[in-house]
């Protein structure tokens, strides 16, 4: 019970929808500008630097609060902590204030999370991230290539057993925040396998 009650809490908290709130107190519905995204790309590109750094810092702590909570409060176990910080990057993704529709990708949470969890790890994977962005200019194709190293590194440096099922469920939900929001596209293109891979890779619709 302790730990659904923490998921709920990690879910609804992390809905809250910062960068939205940020664009309606400016007067501006970052869902219809930009790239369209609740996220910190698209607050940097409609609201400028410091709305984004706001957003981004409130989104990265989101799983570390959650779990901070679940932890002090709730006494939910270590090898479960994972799973209110889960809920915070699925609420993220698809938050109920924003009837599901936030269209983030949750990476900012997730680098949190990890960061809290999983140091060691998160350090490791992320110079590769670094070195994939720099080498083609663009996160897109960093970012997929990021969240399939997790589980590899963390059952290669023999972590415990609950980082291998925290790392394989955001590369699930990573996944599925990708391809849901695509799932029309997939549909209609003729090239099923052409339309998957612009969308896990390169985060587009052509």
């Amino acid at each position: 019970m302790k730990v659904l009650i923490s998921m709920a809490i990690g879910y609804l908290y992390g809905s809250i929808p910062i960068g939205y709130i940020l664009g309606k107190i400016k007067g501006i519905d970052i869902t219809k500008e930009g790239f369209k995204k609740i996220g910190t790309s698209n607050v940097y590109k409609v609201l400028g630097l410091p709305y984004a750094i706001l957003t981004f810092i409130f989104d990265f702590t989101k799983g570390i609060i959650v779990v901070l909570i679940s932890k002090t409060l709730l006494s939910v176990n270590q090898e479960l902590l994972f799973l209110p910080g889960i809920a915070a990057i699925f609420g993220h993704n698809f938050p109920i204030w924003l009837k599901f529709k936030g269209q983030g990708r949750g990476v900012a949470t997730s680098l949190g999370l990890l960061a809290y969890l999983l140091p060691s790890v998160t350090i490791k994977v992320f110079c590769v991230y670094v070195i994939i962005t720099l080498i083609v200019k663009s996160t897109a194709p960093a970012t997929p290539v990021f969240f399939i190293l997790l589980p590899i590194v963390s059952w290669a440096t023999k972590q415990p057993p609950w980082a291998l099922h925290f790392t394989l469920s955001l590369l699930v939900v990573f996944i599925l925040t990708r391809i849901i929001g695509a799932l029309s596209y997939v549909r209609q293109n003729p090239n099923k396998l052409k339309a998957l891979w612009n969308i896990y890779i390169w985060d587009r619709i052509e």
